[in-house]
């Protein structure tokens, strides 16, 4: 960014120039597909990534709000080879809902959608049941309604044991 390294995630002032306090160091392996910004400044990464600042980290992690690993948020996320988080919104009380094509969060199924506390712990009471049920199948966006339910778009024919194909309340 302006013949800088970025190391996959940067954040630019308001010019749009890269911001010098944000460290890069150690980027990303991998690719970022989206990110989030909790209101301490701290921000979440997903995507199909390996390693984040020289911590091996899959699919999603968090940043300090000076761009260094958090790493005390440590989700385990599991899937098909190349898996992703396609998507990161974070709910007003602080709940962290992924979207993608992952399987398992913390060992329990969690078919393309799964939500995590601030800590990034699984969040077992947020059961989606089946889930996305087609192989290939992936959440690409996650809207959250004002009554706390979300709308689910994505590459799918099935969630849950019904025919839904691409949407999903």
């Amino acid at each position: 960014v302006h013949g800088q390294l970025a190391g996959g995630v940067t954040r630019l002032d308001a010019d749009g120039a890269p911001d010098p306090a944000f460290k890069t160091e150690g980027g990303v392996i991998g690719d970022v597909a989206c990110a989030a910004v909790q209101g301490d400044g701290r921000i979440l990464i997903g995507g199909a990534f390996s390693r984040v600042r020289g911590m091996d980290q899959c699919a999603v992690a968090r940043l300090k709000a000076d761009g260094t690993a958090d790493a005390g948020f440590r989700p385990s996320l599991t899937g098909p080879e190349g898996f992703e988080v396609a998507v990161i919104r974070l709910e007003p009380e602080g709940g962290i809902v992924l979207g993608g094509n992952f399987q398992r969060v913390a060992g329990v199924p969690r078919r393309g959608i799964a939500r995590l506390p601030p800590d990034g712990s699984l969040d077992e009471g947020f059961d989606p049941g089946q889930g996305v049920e087609d192989n290939f199948g992936h959440v690409l966006d996650v809207a959250l309604g004002p009554d706390g339910r979300l709308l689910v778009a994505g590459y799918f024919t099935r969630f849950d044991g019904y025919d839904r194909p691409g949407l999903v309340a």
